[in-house]
């Protein structure tokens, strides 16, 4: 039951969500995050004399590079790479159309830090700890009171929403894990958050940049 008010409470602060008699109704425009892309640090990898620029098993058996034009990966290439999220969902064109929906919005855009609380499982020791840590984000203005309380329920509890693949937000926290998870693209309404400022600010200065 916890989960399921969870949800209804985040399901409300979706943009153009209102109350028509006993049921929220939203606007079709806006959808509850279900597909976020987990962000790397750029792919580099040099086979003899051969640089390879993109990761080939990023998208897995769909469209190279997700669908993006190599115009569009000599844009975003020396700043972020794309893991590998094993759903076809992920693989035929999802990243590049919300790529364009956040060009699109440009001139709306924001971009904020938030500090939250994010419950990490230490796997080397085997029990949980709770950090403060902070996020960088980039959305659309009237995205963000939805965002904001997006990463305060992934911070509680990752397992209370629903999910294409998990984006690995609480377990990147973990210094004793392996995770290369520095930034997360949210394809269903188009926006950024990143726990890398680097990254994030190199994002930023591209998309906001947009005329």
């Amino acid at each position: 039951m916890e989960k399921i008010e969870t949800r209804n409470n985040l399901y409300k602060l979706l943009p153009g969500t209102i109350n028509q008699g006993n049921n929220w109704m939203n606007n079709p425009n806006y959808k509850m995050s279900h597909l976020i892309q987990r962000l790397t640090k750029p792919f580099q990898m040099k086979i003899a004399d051969h640089v390879i620029k993109d990761n080939p098993f990023s998208f897995g058996g769909g469209l190279k590079n997700g669908g993006l034009t190599e115009e569009g990966m000599v844009l975003i290439r020396d700043i972020f790479g794309f893991d590998y999220m094993g759903s076809a969902e992920f693989e035929w064109g999802a990243v590049p159309q919300a790529l364009k929906k956040i060009i699109e919005n440009a001139e709306k855009l924001i971009d904020f830090e938030v500090d939250v609380d994010v419950n990490v499982h230490r796997w080397e020791k085997d029990k949980k700890a709770k950090l403060n840590v902070k996020m960088y984000v980039l959305c659309p203005k009237e995205m963000e009171t939805y965002v904001k309380e997006l990463l305060k329920v992934m911070g509680k509890d990752i397992h209370s929403l629903s999910w294409q693949e998990v984006p690995w937000y609480d377990s990147c926290f973990d210094s004793s894990s392996s995770s290369r998870v520095e930034g997360w693209l949210e394809l269903d309404n188009g926006f950024f958050f990143f726990k890398d400022k680097e990254m994030f600010d190199k994002t930023k200065a591209l998309f906001k940049g947009v005329k």
